[in-house]
């Protein structure tokens, strides 16, 4: 029974987070796009929307959800200055 209520809680913890966490999302998501879009084109502002996730869920995976480190955060943080790069040069 006890592992039964530890799961609850634990599951409960993490549906919260992630309504508030999708809810923070849809908040600021939607005026930055009608915003943006009449600044930047839209391949920009996605790529723009790739960085910032991964900038927040790498460290989230690491330190929140205690996932060990790996060299694929860093290549796939590399490819994404590369995308910044080819879609703003121009």
């Amino acid at each position: 029974m006890a592992n039964t209520h530890k799961e609850f809680v634990h599951l409960n913890k993490t549906c919260k987070t992630r309504s508030l966490t999708n809810y923070l999302h849809v908040l600021l998501q939607v005026p930055a796009n009608r915003i943006g879009f009449s600044v930047m084109s839209v391949a920009q502002l996605k790529i723009i929307q790739e960085v910032i996730s991964l900038s927040v869920f790498v460290p989230f995976a690491i330190f929140y959800m205690n996932q060990p480190f790996k060299w694929d955060f860093v290549w796939a943080g590399l490819c994404m200055v590369g995308a910044v790069y080819f879609m703003f040069r121009g």
